[in-house]
């Protein structure tokens, strides 16, 4: 099954692999969203790093992700609890980014492992994306590694605060960590109440 590019508002559904899942956003997740957005944790990794108050965070949902979504984001959750998000962005770009917010990442090594394999099957196997391009902050060392070691290369854009990094739908097919999980970890996609 291949979805359209841009999200539709009233079909939601959830991405599962092992005991994680990606549960496309709906209105129901505003406050878990908030709550992940707002986690020391997670500002600390993003360049302008003050708590997002709550007027911009409604006016951010309803601009990018109820009212004609602009972005394809899910709420990553493990037994229930949200732990993160993941998103495909810029959809009308030449290249999708790509991107994978935890809290306590550092602590959620397996949890990013799941998230980032799971985020990049959905762009590339049910949008048929060709390639995506995450954007890892210069101070993230850990991210850049799993990053390469899942076949991004670089870009070549010169940014003094993110690698700009890409990866070819081809690359994910041919790269052994992309195949080790896919072989271990099967993957499932299933519309669900909104």
């Amino acid at each position: 099954m291949t979805l359209p590019l841009i999200p539709q508002e009233d079909k939601h559904f959830s991405i599962t692999s092992g005991r994680i899942e990606l549960r496309q956003f709906s209105e129901t997740d505003s406050n878990d969203l908030f709550n992940i957005r707002n986690h020391a944790s997670v500002r600390a990794g993003m360049l302008n790093n003050q708590p997002i108050d709550r007027g911009r965070h409604e006016a951010f949902v309803n601009d990018n992700l109820l009212f004609k979504p602009k972005q394809w984001l899910f709420i990553a959750r493990r037994s229930g609890e949200a732990f993160g998000l993941a998103l495909l962005r810029d959809l009308t770009a030449p290249e999708v980014e790509i991107g994978v917010m935890l809290v306590d990442a550092e602590r959620r090594r397996k949890e990013a492992y799941f998230v980032s394999h799971m985020i990049a099957w959905f762009g590339f196997e049910k949008l048929n994306l060709t390639s995506v391009i995450s954007k890892v902050p210069r101070t993230n060392k850990v991210a850049l590694d799993f990053n390469l070691k899942c076949g991004f290369t670089d870009t070549g854009v010169v940014d003094e605060h993110y690698y700009h990094l890409r990866l070819l739908r081809s690359d994910s097919h041919e790269n052994k960590t992309h195949m080790d999980f896919r072989q271990r970890w099967p993957l499932s996609l299933e519309f669900v109440d909104s």
